[in-house]
């Protein structure tokens, strides 16, 4: 035992070595305010006989602590690839663990900074628990409050999974790897160059919500997007004050069939913001937040510039998530639709298409934030009623006058409805196109659907601000909360 105690260094000689390393010090100097930011769990440190101590690092490789982003509180874990190279052991997973019981005592948000080589082996089954400690903590707080995911070095194996427990996904495209299988093994099996890269090209970037350039890009836009999202479920949505009128006119042209999305977006938003989230993921369909007078607004629309904004398994998953996230935090949702129905292609089946569908409509379906939907253009058959619909949840849904709202395609339904009328007539192609007229004129009109209740209201495009703001702003009072 004596032997033991005089490896241990002394309380002065712990302190003389205690410096976070620059790396993870640069994180945390670009993550939070200045001088803000409180060590935790600063001197855990246990080993095992099997574990060499030599030449090793008497702090473990994850840094944990708290402090100030903007002036609210936020924990955060750091792995160290300077520390053991960020190696996962059971007291790495307990410091993490401890950290997560202090946030959901104090009901602010968690970052979590992914750089590390794996799992200490000779732990054995003790990492293991560790990791599944660490995910039962993450998921226990899902949906309480937002969890942010940095990936800043190698996330492999259970750090990749718990990575993407996490509500968002920010990648350093420089450093990151992200994966499962070991980027060696992929190669020697499936002759894969790449494996593991988390660059806008890689079959990774359905798993991250924003890339950027280096380390201190991606801690400032973690800044960033915590600007968007309240501290906690009981908090509610963030309400700020603009100088952007909430009655200005909106000058915004929809009548192709291939029009910019983003341009209405930059319309309807105050001074033109929109923070987008999976930009390079499933690009016909567009998702972030706004604010709308002052308001944080979560926002989902059809972008007809990519494929006729049509409605993908990709698309729906990306849509489902924040749809999602916005039920369980009480946050505002816009949805702008345009969509040319859905993608009749293998490949969407085999994603499974029906599960994504079944999920975006389950996510419209449960929690009580404030909903409206605007119909710009085409909202043709199940993505009429998928995409934000009355009938699942909607307050509020208007559609613009040039809106074409209708059970079909209006050129298939003519087919589908009067082909043998067409076939009979003395000239088919005659007939054909005076019958699209009358079905574009009537049975597409969004007249017929605000008949029908399904359309609250017919407005004109330079009203879309307005009446867009003015709806938000009666159901500002809303309950939130999960049905």
């Amino acid at each position: 035992m004596e032997t033991e105690v005089h490896k241990l260094k002394s309380a002065s000689e712990l302190r003389a070595l205690r410096e976070v390393s620059g790396h993870a010090d640069s994180i945390i100097a670009e993550l939070f305010d200045p001088g803000t930011f409180v060590e935790t769990g600063v001197y855990v440190k246990r080993s095992s006989e099997l574990v060499p101590t030599e030449g090793v690092s008497e702090f473990e490789g994850v840094i944990t602590g708290y402090g100030a982003i903007g002036g609210r509180l936020v924990f955060a874990f750091i792995q160290d690839a300077e520390r053991c190279r960020g190696a996962v052991t059971a007291a790495h997973a307990d410091k993490i663990c401890a950290l997560y019981d202090l946030a959901a005592g104090s009901r602010a948000p968690v970052i979590g900074v992914f750089s590390s080589s794996g799992a200490i082996v000779l732990e054995g089954v003790d990492v293991l628990a560790g990791y599944g400690r660490i995910m039962q903590k993450s998921a226990s707080l899902k949906g309480i409050v937002p969890q942010i995911a940095i990936v800043d070095g190698i996330c492999s194996g259970l750090s990749a999974t718990l990575c993407s427990m996490f509500d968002f996904v920010i990648a350093n495209e420089r450093d990151a790897r992200l994966y499962i299988a070991p980027p060696a093994i992929m190669k020697a099996k499936f002759n894969v160059a790449e494996a593991g890269t988390a660059n806008p090209q890689a079959p990774t970037v359905a798993a991250v919500d924003l890339f950027a350039p280096d380390t201190l890009g991606a801690a400032d836009m973690a800044r960033s997007l915590l600007a968007y999202l309240p501290s906690s479920r009981s908090d509610g949505t963030i309400c700020g004050v603009t100088n952007d009128d909430p009655n200005r006119s909106t000058d915004v042209n929809v009548t192709s069939d291939d029009y910019d999305m983003r341009h209405v977006i930059a319309e309807l938003a105050d001074h033109g913001e929109f923070f987008e989230l999976q930009a390079d993921a499933s690009p016909e369909i567009l998702t972030g937040f706004i604010t709308l007078n002052g308001r944080v607004t979560a926002l989902v629309a059809n972008q007809p510039a990519v494929g006729g904004g049509l409605l993908t398994a990709g698309a729906a998953h990306k849509a489902a998530k924040l749809v999602s996230f916005a039920a369980s935090y009480n946050i505002p949702l816009l949805t702008l639709v345009d969509c040319g129905g859905f993608e009749f292609a293998p490949s969407s089946e085999f994603a499974p298409y029906t599960n994504q569908l079944a999920n975006l409509a389950i996510a419209y379906s449960k929690g009580n934030n404030a909903k409206v939907t605007v119909t710009l253009g085409r909202s043709y058959g199940a993505p009429f009623t998928l995409l934000g619909s009355k009938a699942l949840g909607a307050d509020i849904a208007f559609a613009l006058d040039t809106a074409k709202i209708s059970i079909m395609p209006p050129e298939a339904a003519v087919e589908f409805v009067f082909d043998a009328e067409i076939k009979e007539s003395d000239d088919p192609a005659v007939a054909r196109a005076k019958l699209l007229a009358g079905w574009n004129n009537v049975l597409s009109s969004p007249v017929a659907a605000a008949r029908s209740g399904a359309v609250d209201d017919i407005i004109v495009s330079d009203d879309l601000r307005r009446r867009t703001a003015a709806a938000f702003e009666m159901l500002a009072f809303k309950t939130g909360g999960n049905v």
